[in-house]
């Protein structure tokens, strides 16, 4: 086939042709803008209704947390009384196993009527008061805690006075002065 067409033409027709190309890459480009705009503007409105809604529950979580106030007062009392309670109970002195260490130590016929043991005492002299039957299970006493080295030093008596009324048959009262070892409690 032949083109006879004048060149003038055959120009127009394909400036024609490119000019519908372009009106529908036009048309393509202004419609994909549009779609892109309306979902930015969806996109918009609901970030803003969702911004809304959550300024709400910040605002009625603060009007809760208003009523709570006292409750997480007392809360945060109780986790700071727990924290003291938990450091006391980590540096807790077991003051019984000394006290039975003591009553082991602790010769027939005599009994202790008055033993004060703190962690001021531990390492510094006391009087330890106890009763006897006799004045032999007295020095017995004394001579049974000069022994446990490891639980008492500087043994010596204060006293010993003997009480007639006595009806539990114990008539001597002792005091004996001593020095409890720190190192009795572990």
């Amino acid at each position: 086939m032949i083109n006879l067409l004048p060149a003038e033409y055959k120009s127009e027709i394909r400036a024609a042709r490119i000019n519908v190309l372009i009106v529908r890459y036009i048309s393509m480009i202004i419609s994909g803008i549009l779609i892109v705009s309306a979902l930015i503007l969806g996109t918009y409105f609901t970030l803003s209704i969702a911004q809304d809604g959550a300024k709400q529950r910040v605002d009625e979580n603060k009007k809760r947390e208003a009523l709570f106030a006292d409750t997480k007062k007392e809360a945060d009392q109780f986790r700071s009384d727990l924290a003291i309670a938990k450091a006391i109970i980590n540096n807790e002195v077991k003051y019984s196993s000394l006290i039975y260490k003591i009553s082991a130590a602790l010769p027939p016929g005599v009994i202790l009527s008055n033993l004060t043991v703190d962690s001021q005492t531990l390492g510094t002299q006391v009087t330890i008061s106890a009763k006897a039957k006799s004045t032999r299970d007295a020095i017995a006493l004394k001579t049974a805690f000069e022994n446990q080295t490891e639980l008492f030093s500087n043994v010596h008596f204060e006293s010993i006075t003997y009480q007639e009324d006595e009806d539990t048959g114990y008539h001597y009262q002792t005091e004996l002065s001593v020095i409890i070892q720190k190192g009795a409690l572990q």
